[in-house]
């Protein structure tokens, strides 16, 4: 029986890992929120680092994905202290940011207390968080950094459950809207798979195993061929390799995408209430779903 050996986890000084705060460290943690997120339960995008709030510059200012709520990040390379929580409340007065999320190795207990007292004593939709930074390793392995969350509202993980559920119901509303209307302006197309809140309409390519994959998502909408269900993509795309040339050029797409084979795709929200850009967001869809379908049927029809 092979030995297992084992390692010490060690924890680093986060400086060791980012020297200076603002020239390191908070460039890095803006590129990386979705590691911050994955410890609170967050999904963040980006707004702007070093968002100027009077004389001072807030370190982060982010855009909860799941309401559009602004989220304001304050990060330290330091013990948690009195000036970085005075700017903490000038910047979300000065930025209407719903959510705080303080970032530090270690917190002094009267700032967890005053984390506390602000979860405690203001009211929704303010959330407040202390989050303790830490950077680990074992022998000589690349830095990991870990984030622990040391404070948070009360009933956060049911709260932002609740707000999960209701985004992914109106996103399923949305897809419900679009693939009812698209049907009604496209009443010849034809589908083994109804769309209902899916992401996805498949549309059968006639006398083969290939489907058109029509999607929409929350950035856009496209297409991407696949096969009938159980048919695995690296079956697809070696049926198609024969003909990877003639495909790509007429379809402007690649056959080797990673997991989409023939993957196109229309960047920008589809405003679903808005006949014009639904209606030019659809017609670009369907054209596309006729040129797709003659493309692989004259393919196809090669061999």
């Amino acid at each position: 029986m092979t030995e297992v050996i084992f390692g010490e986890l060690e924890e680093i000084v986060p400086r060791i890992a980012w020297p200076n705060e603002a020239l390191n460290f908070t460039p890095w943690l803006s590129a990386n929120l979705t590691r911050l997120g994955a410890a609170i339960g967050l999904q963040m995008e980006l707004v702007q680092e070093e968002m100027a709030v009077g004389r001072f510059a807030a370190d982060i200012l982010a855009r909860n994905s799941l309401d559009g709520s602004l989220v304001l990040i304050e990060n330290q390379l330091e013990r948690s202290d009195h000036s970085h929580l005075g700017q903490i409340l000038t910047y979300l007065t000065g930025l209407q940011a719903e959510t705080v999320i303080w970032v530090a190795p270690n917190f002094r207990e009267e700032h967890l207390s005053a984390i506390r007292w602000l979860n405690d004593n203001t009211k929704e939709p303010f959330s407040f968080f202390a989050v303790k930074l830490k950077v680990l390793r074992i022998g000589e392995s690349p830095y990991a950094p870990h984030f622990e969350v040391v404070e948070s509202p009360n009933d956060w993980d049911e709260a932002i459950r609740e707000l999960r559920d209701v985004a992914q119901s109106a996103t399923a509303l949305r897809r419900r809207r679009f693939w009812d209307r698209y049907k009604v302006m496209f009443p010849d197309v034809a589908s083994d798979r109804p769309a209902g809140g899916r992401s996805s309409l498949w549309h059968n390519v006639a006398g083969t195993d290939l489907v058109i994959s029509q999607w929409l998502s929350q950035k856009g909408l496209g297409l991407f061929v696949r096969g009938r269900l159980g048919v695995p993509m690296s079956s697809v795309v070696g049926h198609l390799r024969p003909f990877q040339e003639q495909l790509e050029q007429a379809l402007t797409a690649k056959l080797d995408y990673p997991k989409f084979p023939l993957l196109l795709r229309k960047n920008g929200e589809v405003d679903v209430e808005t006949d014009e850009d639904f209606a030019e967001q659809a017609t670009w869809l369907h054209e596309h779903l006729l040129l797709y379908e003659a493309e692989l049927t004259k393919a196809l029809a090669s061999v």
